[in-house]
């Protein structure tokens, strides 16, 4: 499927995903730990919804990523050491 049209979804020429931004969408349910297959996304706004679960440990496979918003939602456990690999994050 072409994510490329779906809402809040923005891509690069080469139809790869490069931001998501779905802040206040009332979205629940948890972060798929596929997240991390995104490998040119450079930027993730999921604030202010009410996801739930942990942050999977596959967000340190997106080395690309300068920007991460996840507050205002109903995440548990702690904040993933992998993490550190995002070294690009402002």
């Amino acid at each position: 499927g072409d994510y490329c049209v779906f809402h809040g979804v923005t891509c690069n020429d080469a139809s790869e995903v490069t931001a998501i931004d779905l802040r206040e969408n009332n979205l629940s349910g948890s972060i798929s730990t596929q997240i991390g297959q995104l490998n040119n996304l450079e930027f993730i706004r999921l604030d202010g919804n009410s996801i739930s679960g942990t942050i999977p440990t596959q967000i340190g496979q997106l080395i690309k990523l300068t920007k991460l918003r996840m507050e205002d939602n109903a995440l548990t456990g702690t904040i993933p050491s992998e993490i550190g690999n995002l070294v690009e994050m402002t």
